[in-house]
């Protein structure tokens, strides 16, 4: 009876655990600043010591498809929505306005 108890325990904790990481990762993803940030950080990523992706636009498409699974729609309906809003990121407003003159 105790080993049972403690196995519902465990499950109920590993649960709970998934549940919290899953929602950090909606919390990271909602913002653009935390998507675009996630991005890089694929990006930079390896297995087995190579580039987990081949190119830019497949690991956007990982991390927009994760924000799909979440959330039930895409944050960009394209990779080229993304370089718009990921650029904007980059330059902040008083710097877009100042070129613009």
């Amino acid at each position: 009876m105790k080993n049972s108890k403690s196995k519902k325990q465990l499950s109920r904790k590993a649960s709970i655990q998934k549940m919290r990481q899953q929602l950090d990762l909606m919390r990271t993803l909602a913002s653009p600043s935390g998507f675009i940030k996630l991005y890089f950080k694929e990006l930079g990523s390896k297995e087995n010591g190579k580039p987990k992706y081949s190119n830019t636009e497949e690991c956007f498409n990982h991390i927009n498809q994760k924000h799909f699974d979440l959330f039930k729609v895409y944050k960009y309906c394209n990779y080229n929505s993304f370089k718009i809003a990921y650029e904007s990121y980059l330059n902040p407003l008083s710097e877009r306005l100042a070129i613009s003159k």
